[in-house]
């Protein structure tokens, strides 16, 4: 956030002007929205006479832990969740070029991650939110680059998804097998998106 702006911000601060007025004349100038709301909650609503700084969000190891750990498990449950649906699907609709052996270890191993990594989710959840009911932590940096990677990732594959969709169409080989498994895809990666997105407007209406 530049200086420029939180030293204007704070003289309109100090000289009684309302927020509202505030933030209109830095649209009119061409600031950015999202900076403009920053520079403003940058500073206390109080009724001390002049304006009363917030304190930074500061990067500390332990939140970091927790967000990587976090977005790590969430990451690999939801992979072996997909590939345990996939695998389900070819069970249900066999592919003569499937080996059913390997389908059974594939069943193996999506059950043991998520036997492991469910609960390491469950937990790092739980951590990872009520790091974010602190105002200071929910705008930390660690937490909201990991939020836009993952709004980032959830798009491309669910933008790849649709690419599939409609080239297995047009090629003439489009199976009920292909069709269950990107109604999965979709859903997965559409549902990953409205979260975090929900998330990220929520941080900019406060």
């Amino acid at each position: 956030m530049s200086s420029t702006l939180i030293e204007f911000t704070d003289r309109a601060l100090s000289k009684g002007l309302e927020r509202d007025e505030i933030a209109q004349a830095l649209r009119a100038a061409g600031w950015p929205k999202d900076e403009v709301t920053a520079a403003l909650n940058a500073f206390a609503e109080t009724d001390f006479p002049i304006p009363v700084p917030k304190p930074k969000p500061q990067v500390s190891a332990r939140e970091t832990f927790v967000q990587l750990l976090f977005f790590t498990s969430l990451y690999t449950c939801t992979w072996s969740f997909i590939s345990l649906i996939f695998t389900f699907i070819d069970r249900s609709l066999p592919n003569l070029l499937n080996d059913r052996g390997d389908l059974f270890v594939s069943i193996r191993l999506e059950i043991s991650t998520l036997i492991v990594f469910f609960p390491l989710f469950v937990l790092m959840f739980r951590l990872a939110n009520r790091t974010a009911a602190d105002p200071t932590r929910r705008a930390s940096r660690v937490r909201r680059w990991f939020v836009y990677l993952t709004l980032f990732i959830a798009a491309v594959i669910f933008a790849g998804d649709v690419v599939t969709l409609v080239y297995w169409f047009l090629s003439g080989e489009f199976t009920t097998a292909l069709l269950l498994k990107v109604l999965t895809i979709a859903v997965v990666a559409g549902g990953l998106f409205a979260y975090f997105l929900h998330d990220v407007r929520h941080d900019e209406q406060e």
